[in-house]
């Protein structure tokens, strides 16, 4: 059970920055994290 969540996580984490390069790069709202990081752990 905890290695299936540790892959979601790290597929999430992969996700996520993936989508904060692109915004970066697109000029959009800075962030220093992921946006839902609190809830998700």
């Amino acid at each position: 059970m905890s290695q299936q969540r540790c892959a979601a996580h790290r597929a999430w984490l992969l996700v996520v920055s993936e989508d904060a390069r692109r915004e970066h790069t697109d000029g959009g709202p800075e962030m220093s994290g992921p946006p839902s990081s609190q809830e998700f752990f």
